[in-house]
């Protein structure tokens, strides 16, 4: 069941609160719209990965920014990301790169939202996890090629409950108001 899972999430990574919904670019899309990303906004991405990141930023009306990657690891980039910073800039997505963990503590300290990807990346062994959410949410892809599979679904994890009341109430357009980011974003209870 959904709720199983949601429970099981909380319990291994600690948050207050955690989401499930029909995609990994679900996940994204309802981050960035609950951590109130708009279409003034840019958001930076990693210049090396999925364009499910840039999709989702373009979902929401904002504008995508590649940054470069470091060499070492192929997570986005610090000083990259201060160079592409501009008044605009309200998010980063930082993705755990072939399960490398990104500098989620150091993005942070630079002032803007921080989205961590962990669709490849979440386990370090020994019962530690990235994703302990030291960024603003962290989001995961249940796809067949991710990590935990489950065909399809994804999730989003937070402390801050606007955040996830905020997701629980967009996932699912059946008796709401009409709006366009409104979706069938809901993940079922069999997968």
């Amino acid at each position: 069941q959904l709720a199983l899972l949601e429970n099981d999430l909380l319990l291994r990574f600690g948050t207050s609160f955690a989401v499930c919904v029909g995609s990994g670019i679900g996940a994204l899309r309802l981050a960035l719209l609950g951590l109130g990303v708009t279409a003034k906004d840019e958001v930076l991405v990693p210049a090396y990965s999925c364009v499910a990141l840039a999709n989702a930023v373009l979902a929401v009306g904002a504008k995508p920014v590649p940054v470069d990657v470091s060499k070492h690891n192929f997570n986005i980039d610090l000083l990259e990301v201060e160079k592409q910073m501009t008044s605009k800039t309200k998010a980063v997505i930082a993705v755990n790169t072939f399960g490398v963990p990104a500098a989620i503590d150091d993005l942070k300290q630079i002032g803007l939202k921080v989205i961590e990807d962990c669709s490849h990346g979440f386990a370090l062994g020994s019962g530690k996890c990235i994703g302990m959410l030291k960024g603003d949410v962290a989001v995961f892809s249940f796809y067949a090629s991710k990590l935990i599979a489950g065909g399809e679904g994804g999730a989003v994890l937070t402390n801050e409950q606007c955040v996830a009341d905020f997701i629980k109430g967009w996932r699912d357009y059946t008796d709401k108001q009409p709006h366009g980011y409104r979706l069938n974003d809901k993940m079922t209870d069999i997968e």
